[in-house]
């Protein structure tokens, strides 16, 4: 599967799902060095990078750049809305008011 797929099928659930503040958000580690533009590591990191903001584009969706603190001042400026809880799988016995072992 391509980059461009993922991050179109990424952008498309974003926006489907509608959060007060969307965000699209990749994990690293900092003991590569990105600032290498001959290592794979940052060829991939920036490809996906890349592939992000086309799709963002494509969608009509404009990017911005945010700390994870601003985006956790956004968040916390909108009103809570509690979600209800769904219960999947086996995990909960309802019936019985008890929680089945998780066997792994």
């Amino acid at each position: 599967m391509s980059y461009r797929t993922i991050a179109t099928s990424i952008v498309a659930q974003v926006r489907k799902r509608a959060p007060a503040v969307p965000v699209l958000s990749t994990i690293t580690h900092n003991h590569y060095d990105y600032r290498n533009a001959d290592d794979p590591v940052k060829r991939r990191l920036q490809t996906m990078f890349d592939e992000m903001v086309a799709a963002c584009q494509t969608a009509a969706v404009n990017v911005v750049g945010a700390t994870l603190k601003e985006v956790s001042d956004q968040v916390l400026a909108h009103p809570a809305e509690p979600e209800p809880f769904v219960c999947e799988g086996a995990i909960f016995d309802l019936a019985a008011e008890r929680v089945e072992p998780v066997r792994v």
